[in-house]
Order: C-alpha cells, then structure tokens, then sequence
C-alpha cells in the first residue's frame, strides 16, 4: 500500500502507516485469541451440559459456531495482510476469504433472527411451544438459513457483485461501492427480513411481559384483599382451600416460568443489541458510499470494519454473564479439566447437579405440563 511520506524539520522521513502495520496486527491478534478462546469453551459447555442442549441452545451454539469459524478462519488472514499492508495469498484465496466473511455474517444476524422468534414464540404461546417448535422444525430453519444465505454470499464468485480487497480494511470483502445493485439485493434479501423478525417478536414479547406483570400484580393484590378479609370477619387467620392453594401454586409456577423465559429474551436481546451496535457503522458508512458514490476515508474504514468484528469476540462473554446454567456448566468443565490434568477423573468428574438447577428445571416442566 503506497502512502506519501512526511518529514519533520531534520528531514527525517516517517511512514505513517508503518506503525500500524505493527500495532494492527498485534490488536487483532490479541482478538482472535478472545474470540477463539470465548467461543471455543460456550461450544464446549454446551456439549457437556445436557441442560443447554435444547432448541434455544441449538441456536446459540450456531451462532458460536459462525463465530468461532470468523475467528480461527478468517481473522488470521486478515492479521497477515495488515503486516504487509497488502493481499499476499493470491486471488483464489480472497474470493474464498470474500465468500466465507459474508457467509458467517449473514448466518449471524439470520440466527439472532431465528433465537428471537424462539423466544417469541416460548413466551407468547407456550402451551403450542412443543408443537412449533420441535427438532425437526429447528433442523429445517437452520439447514434453509444457511443455504439462502450461501446463495446470497456466492453471487459475487458469477459476477453479480464482487469480492476484492480493501486496503483500509486490510481484507476481502464485498466492494459494496461497485456493486450496488447485489448491495440492494443482499439488504432487501438477507438483512432485512432478519432485522424486521428481530423488531416485531420484541415488540409482542414486551407488550406480553407487561401485560403479564399487570395480571400478576392484580391476582396478588386481590388474593391479599381475600385474606384480609377472612381475617377480620373471623377474628382468627383462616387456612385457605385446596382451590386457593393450587391457584396460588399455579399463579406461582406461573410466573417462574414467565421470569425464566424473559431473562432468556433479555439475553437474546442484549446480544442482538451488540450486534446492531456493532455493525450499524459499517452498514451506514457502506450505504453512504454506494449513495454518494464517494470512497469511506481510510480511518473510518478501518474503524467500522474492526468495530464489526468485535461482536463476535463479545457474544459469549454476554452469554456467560447471562446464564446461571452457563456459569455452572462452565465451572464444571473447568474443574473436570483441572482433575484431568492432576490425574483424579473419576473422583472430580463425579458431580451432582445444582439445588437450583433442579428447582428451575422442575418449576419450568410443571409449568408446561399445565
């Protein structure tokens, strides 16, 4: 990459770009480890834990799965060319590298679409949740996601659209600016259905959740009302009857199932917020290229395009803090490990399941039996 010198009054030359050709690579090599590391034990929890494994699991491993790809595949090359300053693996290679980043990227937003209408469907109808969603319908959206978004992302390698390199973001990519007519199709497409699934389930599950919450204030509020009331005209407490208990305990179970699910929407949603924030600048200042029909200057470029790539590094740290289950799980890899490594297996790998755990899992059963 060729860039004017500058000199100071001594007449030393500097190269500008030099230093970051240096500095770059170490940051992104410092975020390759955090992504692959991150993504690499979730994946591994999520084998070892029976808990997680269910359709909502499925999808985040998904998504960890495209992510950990982004980060042990795809990165490395980019980290070489910003050493360089150039595309050093030929053209072959770029086209795969070009094709392999969109792919990733349109599967990552299309299973944020997917997680969401998991939880839209889990909290606004789940009596029909087994029903809907079943293995089979979770296999279908997955394989149908991954083969429309590999039509989408192999267009360019036939001409419609190109894959070339960016010198401002040291890589291959789509050159949205000379292909805006597949950048309109990849938007209309690929991004904007995920996105549209994304806004409308949230909207239904908040409105369901605060309507949820009023329902329960007021059962509350009139069973209180009853008690005080049976209180005082007897002069003694009453016991309630068996009808009163097993609404009371359906009420209960209830709302634990209600919270367990909202905290699981919430976990979605700060995720799916990290993504938006992390690649709304890339996808505007990519827009207002093909617009104007002007090139992004060269630190906004490098910017958004490394802003982007650290979503992947954040998700399963957000899943980690998220996740009670997680956390027990990833304490239980760990310490089975550490047993390895100190030669005690059968006695370390002989664990019981969390108190809580049991409680949640049994709570959330009941609930959808009833």
């Amino acid at each position: 990459m060729e860039v004017a010198n500058t000199s100071d009054l001594v007449g030393r030359i500097f190269h500008p770009w030099a230093t970051l050709n240096v500095v770059l690579p170490c940051i992104m090599s410092f975020l390759v480890i955090v992504i692959v590391i991150g993504n690499f034990m979730v994946l591994v929890v999520f084998i070892k834990t029976p808990k997680l494994r269910d359709i909502a699991g499925v999808y985040m491993m998904n998504l960890v799965a495209t992510d950990l790809t982004y980060g042990a595949l795809v990165l490395p090359l980019t980290i070489i060319s910003s050493a360089y300053g150039r595309w050093v693996f030929g053209r072959i290679l770029c086209q795969f590298k070009g094709f392999l980043t969109s792919l990733l990227c349109s599967v990552s937003y299309g299973t944020l679409g997917l997680m969401s209408l998991e939880k839209y469907i889990a909290i606004l109808k789940p009596l029909h949740y087994s029903q809907i969603m079943t293995t089979k319908a979770m296999a279908v959206s997955l394989c149908g996601l991954w083969m429309y978004m590999g039509t989408l992302s192999i267009l360019p390698l036939f001409g419609f659209g190109k894959y070339d390199f960016i010198p401002a973001a040291f890589t291959c990519t789509t050159k949205w600016r000379y292909s805006a007519v597949y950048g309109l199709t990849y938007l209309f497409a690929g991004l904007l259905p995920s996105m549209a699934t994304i806004n409308i389930t949230y909207f239904f599950i908040f409105r369901a959740a605060r309507q949820q919450a009023r329902k329960i204030n007021t059962i509350e509020v009139r069973m209180c009302r009853t008690d005080t009331t049976e209180e005082i005209h007897s002069g003694v407490s009453v016991p309630t009857n068996s009808v009163e208990n097993s609404q009371r305990q359906s009420n209960l179970l209830t709302r634990s199932f209600n919270k367990t699910q909202t905290k699981a929407a919430m976990t979605v949603l700060i995720v799916v917020g990290v993504f938006m924030l992390s690649w709304s600048p890339f996808a505007m200042a990519n827009t207002w290229s093909v617009v104007t029909n002007t090139p992004i200057p060269f630190y906004i470029e490098l910017i958004v395009t490394w802003l982007a790539c650290l979503n992947s590094a954040l998700n399963p740290y957000i899943y980690a803090v998220r996740t009670k289950s997680f956390k027990n799980g990833l304490r239980r890899v760990a310490r089975s490990w550490s047993c390895t490594v100190r030669g005690r297996e059968l006695n370390c790998l002989s664990w019981q399941p969390d108190v809580e755990e049991i409680t949640e899992l049994s709570v959330m059963t009941n609930t959808v039996h009833r």
